[in-house]
Formats: structure tokens, C-alpha cells, sequence
């Protein structure tokens, strides 16, 4: 979800997110795939950087099949800090959820703002809307519309 935030414009969305709902930690590894963030940009919006241990590398290299090796690094940094992860990748959250390791959904963060009034709702309809665009595989014209629903159906 971080690529899909970054292509969209959203930085100033994940500020909030790292400031009101979560901190955002990713490793180094998976934080080189996004295009335009480097580190000292990271961290300025409040993303910090996971150094990964060595067994941590193996360990999601080791496997075969399911979610992409920086997927799973994801998902073994959150388990081993105590983390959640935030992706719409499915297998990602399978492996999330049968191994104690809480899952969000891309565009779930956004109603978190705006029902804890850190974000408006034009604010997280344009972020969506521009996810969307990026990432119409994941964000399909069908999660947009459940997602809109969703909106219109919060109080602020």
C-alpha cells in the first residue's frame, strides 16, 4: 500500500497515519521499491526504517510460494515487533491473519482518519480516487464503490 500512496500523492495521508493511527516501519528492502521516497523523505513523513536481521532475510527467502519475498519480510518484520501490516494483497493477509499478526485493508486506513477527524471525508474520497487510478488491479471500480459507501455512512 505504500506504493500505491506514493504514486497517488497521498504522503501527506501517511503523515497522519503514522502520527494518529499506527506507526509506519518498513524494511529498508521493501522501502527501495518505492519510487521517489528515499530514506531522509521516509522519514520526514514519519516512516520509519526496519533493519532486518539476517535469520529475518532467510527465513523469508526460504519460502516458496504464497506472498512475494518482500511481502513476507513484511509480514515477519510486524510479527517479530509486535506490528500490524497494511496491504490488500490476499495471501499477504491469510498469512497475516493465521499467524497472530493484524491485516488492514489499503483503503481502511482512510476511514480510520476520518472517523477519529484527522483526515476529511473530500480528503480521503480524492485519496481514494487517486489510488484507484494507480492500482485499479487492487483497488477495482467495486472496492471504490464499497469504500465510498462506507464514507458517505461516517458522522463528522
Amino acid at each position: 500500500m505504500l506504493i500505491d500512496y506514493c504514486k497517488a500523492g497521498c504522503h501527506d495521508i501517511l503523515h497522519l497515519v503514522s502520527l494518529h493511527i499506527l506507526p509506519i516501519q518498513v524494511p529498508l528492502i521493501v522501502l527501495h521499491e518505492v519510487d521517489g521516497l528515499s530514506t531522509g523523505e521516509a522519514a520526514k513523513i514519519g516512516i520509519a526504517v526496519l533493519d532486518v536481521t539476517v535469520s529475518q532475510l532467510q527465513e523469508a527467502t526460504q519460502v516458496r510460494g504464497g506472498p512475494s519475498r518482500q511481502d513476507r519480510l513484511c509480514f515477519i518484520a510486524a510479527r517479530d515487533n509486535g506490528g500490524a501490516v497494511w496491504s490488500n494483497d490476499k495471501r499477504l493477509r491469510a498469512l497475516c491473519q493465521n499467524n497472530g499478526v493484524t491485516p488492514f485493508w489499503g483503503l481502511e486506513i482512510l476511514l480510520l482518519l476520518v472517523s477519529n477527524k484527522h483526515l476529511t471525508k473530500k480528503r480521503a474520497h480524492d485519496a481514494a480516487t487517486g489510488i484507484h487510478k494507480v492500482d485499479p488491479h487492487y483497488i477495482t471500480t467495486k472496492v471504490l464503490e464499497e469504500f465510498f459507501v462506507k464514507l458517505t455512512q461516517l458522522d463528522q
